[in-house]
């Protein structure tokens, strides 16, 4: 209890004395405290800004995985180029297919889904052609934003996906069977379009 009450006296303490100072944030992202790193970037967030999002930028390949995925949710508030390239930069190059990458990928496909223009779109798209469809989340956020006009996609990546031996596969295509059926009537998929975090597809 003590613990906490120091935590909490602390976090407010650099609330008052860093205020809007994006700067001040910035050099905080590196404190070897998780509780005040985590917060800077919970802060940084909320002042929101191109300043802001590069300073998150410019730490993020130093970050370990779990900091990293945060920093991808919080990076959905902040839409910037800077921002679009690092998603193009998970999502397209294979560095970043390995398993150790996997939720980070996830996360970068919710973020681009969540921007959900043309230009992400056609990120998403290309992300599900260079891994054959493998990935069934770029397959559902591409069905968010396209609705209808994703059905030929999905029916194109229907048996090309099984040919990839996964012992989720199966389940995998019964929900992009179902949401392939409610496109086709004109129902919400409303169920599957949730980040990574709460998609049960597996």
């Amino acid at each position: 209890m003590i613990a906490v009450l120091d935590d909490t006296i602390d976090s407010l303490a650099l609330l008052r004395a860093n205020g809007k100072n994006v700067e001040k944030w910035a050099a905080l992202l590196a404190d070897p405290d998780a509780r005040r790193s985590r917060l800077a970037r919970s802060r940084l967030a909320q002042l929101g800004g191109e300043q802001a999002a590069n300073a998150l930028l410019a730490v993020y390949d130093e970050m370990d995985i779990l900091a990293r995925i945060d920093t991808l949710l919080l990076l959905q508030q902040m839409d910037t180029p800077a921002v679009r390239r690092l998603l193009r930069r998970l999502l397209l190059e294979p560095e970043y297919y390995d398993v150790e990458h996997e939720g980070e990928r996830k996360t970068a496909a919710w973020v681009a889904r969540s921007f959900g223009d043309q230009e992400m779109l056609d990120l998403l798209i290309e992300a599900v052609r260079m891994r054959s469809g493998r990935e069934v989340e770029n397959l559902i956020y591409v069905a968010a934003i396209e609705q209808q006009k994703a059905l030929p996609l999905l029916s194109e990546y229907r048996l090309e996906r099984l040919r990839y031996l996964n012992l989720s596969r199966g389940y995998e295509q019964e929900v992009l069977d179902w949401i392939a059926r409610r496109l086709q009537n004109g129902l919400s998929i409303e169920r599957y379009d949730q980040p990574p975090s709460r998609l049960v597809v597996r």
